[in-house]
């Protein structure tokens, strides 16, 4: 009977330590699962990172060329208005 009693305590046991065992693979299963999403997210972010740098450094580019034509213009314009008044301030002949 002590013999009995002493088997089904071990085997329960036994089988304690096998649903532990099988419910720690569920968490490392798990646990991969996790860490394999996070890196395709972390690897997703920084392609995107990347895209926008490459997108900033083109619109600033744009955006210098844009002043620039812009600068010119202006100097242009300047540059009327001054012969305007040139011409509205000589005194007639």
């Amino acid at each position: 009977m002590y013999r009995d009693s002493i088997l089904t305590t071990g085997a329960s046991v036994l089988t304690r330590m096998a649903e532990g065992v099988r419910e720690m693979k569920k968490i490392k299963q798990g646990l991969a699962n996790t860490l394999k999403e996070l890196r395709e997210e972390i690897e997703k972010l920084e392609r995107e990172k990347a895209s926008l740098f490459d997108e900033i450094e083109d619109l600033k580019a744009r955006g210098t060329e844009k002043m620039d034509k812009l600068r010119g213009e202006v100097q242009t314009l300047r540059e009327e208005v001054e012969m305007l008044r040139e011409i509205v301030d000589t005194p007639e002949s």
